[in-house]
């Protein structure tokens, strides 16, 4: 049986209800996908940060659904059914022959009153009035398969699963690279080195290996509205570098901040907040 649902930002799942038609259209559109996961021609590779995979190679972790999932594919009338536009959308998933695959979802794909679409009919567009809609793309951005996680970005793969667990924690060396990166300019590498704890030194890791540094525009008025949603002191902005504070509970969470922990997906265009976070087994 195939079968799409949503991830709600609070974790909880929610059903489609599809047409059959559809739902095999959609179904088809995402499975086409999976051969970039687990296709004849890709290697896997257990998950390792710091490395970018290329494109024939694709990350692994070994893991287990969480019992939310049950339901699927024989009890899925357990599961609440979606109710747009009021459901907040954090995940698509879509099933089928015991894989999972899983699409980061971007609210701007649910028709609101406050966005317009046009469709085109009888020789000219006119508004689709329908406020009950969604767009769903061909995209991937991680599969369960066979009791692994597949993915290609670590930094999509941790919006859909908790891969805290996945982290290691950053060394000395490591807090002089990432630290030391121009985004940081003014910030202490040698207090950073001598008060990081195990949090600390697993986000600074976390930050370091998920690439996001170089889509962090300190001053932009997007980042600094941001800081503002997460309580954060915009001083730590300095001639356009984030200098970070030298007291570990406010230095803690800007590195969550950053580390797309508290508004998760601040800077893939995904915001989410940290609470919905999902804890595998």
């Amino acid at each position: 049986m195939n079968f799409i649902f949503a991830i709600l930002n609070d974790r909880s799942l929610r059903r489609l209800r599809i047409e059959t038609s559809t739902m095999d259209e959609i179904i088809q559109m995402i499975d086409e996908q999976k051969v970039n996961f687990i296709g004849n021609d890709i290697t896997e590779i257990g998950f390792e940060g710091g490395y970018k995979p290329n494109e024939d190679e694709v990350f692994t972790i070994p893991m287990t659904l969480d019992d939310d999932f049950d339901a699927i594919p024989d009890n899925i009338q357990e599961i609440q059914e979606l109710c747009l536009p009021d459901d907040r959308i954090k995940i698509l998933g879509f099933y089928k022959d015991g894989d999972y695959c899983f699409q980061c979802f971007q609210n701007r794909y649910v028709l609101t009153k406050n966005r317009m679409v046009i469709s085109f009919s009888g020789e000219t567009y006119k508004k689709f009035s329908d406020d009950k809609a969604l767009m769903i793309n061909d995209d991937i951005h991680a599969l369960y398969h066979e009791g692994k996680l597949y993915f290609k970005k670590f930094n999509l793969a941790k919006q859909i699963f908790d891969l805290t667990q996945f982290y290691t924690e950053a060394t000395n060396n490591d807090i002089d690279s990432t630290i030391g990166n121009d985004l940081f300019l003014g910030s202490d590498c040698e207090w950073m080195k001598a008060n990081s704890d195990t949090v600390m030194r697993k986000l600074i890791k976390s930050i370091n290996d998920s690439g996001v540094m170089g889509d962090i525009h300190p001053d932009t008025r997007e980042f600094k509205r941001w800081l503002t949603k997460a309580n954060i002191n915009p001083n730590i902005i300095q001639n356009g570098h984030i200098v970070l504070p030298q007291n570990k509970k406010q230095c803690k969470q800007v590195l969550a901040f950053l580390n797309e922990d508290i508004y998760e997906g601040i800077f893939s265009h995904n915001i989410f907040k940290s609470n919905s976070k999902h804890r595998n087994n």
